[in-house]
């Protein structure tokens, strides 16, 4: 068959069986794929102990917040606030690099 490819008859062969190969191929590649995205998902629940029933009664406690680390943390939201306004108002005057 391949020695003579060529002739019509032959090409319906290969055509069948270039077809039925990339039939198989994204068959294979889609079950693969989804595999790989159950296991994924499964990882990722189990890691949030959604998965495991016996787990679900352990959490984690609260970090204590820092009244002094809050504060800082605010005041430098408002610095931020207050540059981005003086920003705001000041224009800025762009030369043209061609002149």
């Amino acid at each position: 068959m391949y020695k003579y490819r060529h002739r019509p008859e032959n090409m319906r062969a290969f055509a069948n069986l270039y077809w039925r190969t990339l039939l198989y191929i994204a068959s294979i590649l889609s079950v693969a794929v989804i595999v790989f995205g159950i296991s994924e998902l499964s990882a990722v629940l189990r890691g949030w102990g959604v998965v495991n029933a016996d787990l679900a009664g352990i959490t984690q406690p609260a970090p204590k917040l820092d009244k002094n680390q809050l504060q800082g943390t605010l005041d430098k939201f408002d610095v931020r606030v207050q540059r981005f306004e003086s920003l705001k108002t000041t224009t800025f005057k762009i030369t043209d690099p061609s002149r």
